[in-house]
């Protein structure tokens, strides 16, 4: 039978918002990222 296991408590505190997640993201392709995310944003008034 399988254990199910509680995630590690973190010590950092997550972020808050997508706009802090995205301040903070060190990824390679966070351009590409942003630039989905704000075509999604614009696609529809109430997509906020």
């Amino acid at each position: 039978m399988a254990t199910i296991r509680k995630p590690a408590a973190s010590a950092a505190k997550p972020p808050a918002t997508v706009a802090d997640l995205m301040r903070e993201l060190d990824h390679p392709l966070k351009t590409e990222i942003a630039a989905v995310r704000d075509a999604i944003l614009s696609a529809h008034p109430r997509v906020a």
